[in-house]
């Protein structure tokens, strides 16, 4: 991703995002995140370019989005999609994020499991209605977000299941399951 130009090292020790316009790929922003710190910054235009990934937005079957730049990829880590793009709100999303979304034919909104991202689901699930997009939310069970999930899970745990099916831990003592809600928009 760092040669991709999608990420770079700050000169604090930090970690630079690149928001990119959804149209042209354009660099026109970023979210910065501290490693050694809670700080989180972000910069440049938020109202159409965004931190995303994967195959390209408008081309994409899916798209995945998430609140921040870490658990899109974190969402990626644990459900690798062919032919999904995978994008950060950074935080809350803006309020005109569904009038510069491409027509990708279906929206997984996988939001933290908190009352903010439970907020962000509820609105960009109706926007997503009005607009006659097929939209699903999936929320982490095993921590509060999905690098917490990641996290939990651990690398020899993971396994990536088709599209659809449940993903749970590889366990004979503790099975959980990532909870997906399927939302009719029809």
């Amino acid at each position: 991703m760092h040669r991709q130009g999608l990420l770079w090292a700050t000169h604090r020790g930090g970690v630079a995002f690149a928001h990119r316009g959804l149209a042209n790929d354009e660099v026109c922003g970023a979210t910065i995140r501290g490693i050694s710190t809670h700080f989180k910054q972000t910069i440049g235009n938020r109202k159409s370019a965004y931190f995303h990934f994967g195959d390209p937005v408008q081309q994409a079957t899916k798209l995945y989005i998430a609140e921040s730049p870490i658990d899109a990829l974190s969402l990626h880590q644990i459900i690798p999609t062919k032919g999904a793009a995978y994008l950060s709100t950074a935080g809350a999303p803006d309020k005109d994020l569904c009038a510069h979304m491409p027509p990708t034919p279906e929206w997984i909104l996988a939001f933290d499991a908190d009352e903010a991202g439970a907020r962000f689901r509820n609105q960009l699930q109706a926007a997503a209605k009005k607009l006659g997009r097929r939209c699903q939310t999936m929320t982490p069970t095993l921590g509060k977000d999905w690098n917490e999930e990641l996290m939990c899970r651990g690398s020899n745990n993971m396994t990536a299941l088709p599209y659809g099916q449940p993903l749970c831990l590889n366990s004979t003592t503790n099975e959980q399951s990532i909870t997906t809600h399927h939302a009719n928009n029809q």
